[in-house]
């Protein structure tokens, strides 16, 4: 919850009367509203403490009403005050719209239902104010209204020190924010936070799978707990505040160390449970046309014909099927039903961290609510095996001997072996890979369909690859992910022969 400043110095009842038109004030008044006349021009100095705007222009002065909208209400609703317009007569209404093109009529009351328009602003949340608190750390990359979103979720704070974390593609920013707060009774400097910066569509997106799959069906500690009260809004972003997961690791570094064994069990039959038993549960059916439906879509080939330059390394590693065939056949070959349920979505290497023995998810902007069972467990693995994570990468050649092994279409139905004669680098990559396909194997599937779903992610994770390789590891992950294009070949031409 936000501490007593929420309250207290910055509770905001100021309503902004813009125009020359006398209102009754006592309707506002009585429901502990302040009136505060003010002009076009300095409106937006009283922005940070204010509730509301109410435009009370005179029948003669209709230009103020679209000046305001085109000039003060959109940057009022960064500050997340309520726009009203007092309206004469519906002849006057009439006009109005015409001017203030593209408003809702929500913004309009006739000025007999004053009653109405006080209790509406009375009820109405603007969310936390701008206190100017200050922002330190990774702030080079944050326009204007980034900055005014972080200081509004964290209005309550004397500063924040923001650091920049890898991953979140459906974010502008995503950051680990340390705050020192005021006021506080316990201290100044809390637990860490994690702020996500987007669109209001793909944070409300998340928001709303928070609310249906999380909060519900996933334990408290296998997940970031959401800040909604810390949430806020402007024109081209929303935040997401959520307590980070602190002294935790990436599952890579985890899988790393012998130590963390048993991660990805805890992973699919603790953290995820509660997906993985729903159409069980509910005793559904394999869902006919699903598998290829969500293939079809995962690939989204039209984007993948697009990456000339994967295609083009793809080839050069021994491609010899054009890459609109190969997704057909794929379409054509995989099998017609499926189990489907709840999935993560993207559950790649980057959104699973680690603490002690229990595997934490992260960034539910992609949760889907009828995917395949074998998805998730497909797209870990092939995350692991195709992407590069902080360590130096081996050289290619040592790579693609692993790899060839390793997703030989004899090899994708069993565990691989433990049976190393010398540990090496790719012992850890050896472990997890036999694990998921444990997990693969009990998902009550046929072996065609974990062939189909690991070369759909195959097939996804070339059309991901890294655009702009500008270091030596971006040249070896773009090699690594052209490199998955051979590999889909490979298995689906094994589908294809088996029938």
């Amino acid at each position: 919850m936000l501490n007593a400043l929420s309250i207290g110095d910055f509770d905001r009842r100021k309503v902004l009367i813009i125009g020359d038109a006398q209102i009754q004030e006592t309707p506002f008044t009585e429901r502990g509203l302040i009136l505060n006349k003010c002009t076009l021009d300095d409106a937006s100095n009283h922005f940070r403490f204010a509730k509301a705007i109410v435009v009370a222009h005179q029948p003669f002065q209709q230009s103020l009403v679209k000046d305001c909208f085109e000039k003060l209400f959109p940057v009022a609703k960064n500050y997340g005050l309520a726009q009203k317009v007092i309206v004469h007569s519906d002849k006057d209404f009439g006009a109005i719209m015409s001017l203030a093109k593209g408003a809702s009529s929500d913004h309009f009351y006739l000025k007999e239902r004053i009653i109405e328009l006080a209790e509406t602003i009375a009820r109405y949340s603007p969310g936390p104010p701008d206190n100017s608190t200050r922002i330190e750390g990774d702030v080079a990359n944050l326009d204007d209204e980034a900055q005014l979103v972080l200081r509004r979720s964290f209005f309550d704070c004397e500063k924040i020190h923001i650091k920049s974390i890898t991953g979140g593609k459906d974010a502008n920013h995503l950051f680990k924010v340390y705050a020192w707060m005021k006021n506080s009774e316990v201290g100044p400097l809390p637990l860490p936070f994690f702020a996500k910066i987007s669109s209001p569509e793909k944070i409300n997106k998340e928001l709303q799978n928070y609310r249906v799959y999380t909060d519900l069906y996933m334990s408290f500690q296998y997940r970031p707990n959401c800040r909604i009260e810390r949430c806020v809004q402007t024109q081209k972003y929303k935040s997401l505040v959520g307590d980070f997961v602190d002294e935790s690791i990436s599952l890579r570094t985890a899988l790393e160390d012998i130590y963390h064994s048993g991660i990805i069990f805890s992973l699919f039959e603790r953290s995820l449970k509660s997906f993985r038993i729903q159409p069980f549960v509910a005793g559904n059916k394999p869902s006919e046309g699903a598998l290829s439906r969500f293939i079809k879509e995962r690939i989204s080939i039209d984007r993948l014909m697009q990456r000339t330059d994967v295609i083009a390394n793809a080839k050069e590693f021994g491609l010899t099927t054009d890459v609109v065939q190969l997704h057909d056949r794929l379409l054509k070959i995989c099998p017609s039903c499926c189990m489907i349920g709840p999935i993560h979505g993207d559950l790649n290497s980057r959104n699973v961290m680690v603490r002690g023995s229990d595997a934490i998810l992260i960034d539910f902007s992609a949760i889907y609510p009828s995917g395949p069972l074998t998805a998730d467990p497909a797209t870990l693995e092939v995350s692991l095996s195709f992407e590069l994570g902080e360590k130096e990468p081996v050289p290619f050649e040592t790579w693609q001997e692993f790899v060839d092994q390793a997703y030989s279409p004899e090899q994708l139905l069993k565990p691989l072996s433990l049976g190393e004669q010398i540990p090496n680098e790719f012992s850890w990559l050896r472990r997890a890979i036999r694990e998921i396909r444990h997990v693969l194997i009990g998902c009550e599937c046929c072996g065609e369909e974990i062939k189909a779903i690991i070369a759909c992610y195959l097939m996804r994770i070339a059309r991901l690859a890294p655009e702009k390789a500008a270091t030596e590891k971006d040249k070896v992950e773009f090699a690594y992910r052209a490199y998955a294009l051979v590999i889909a070949e490979r298995i689906i031409l094994s589908l294809e022969n088996q029938q």
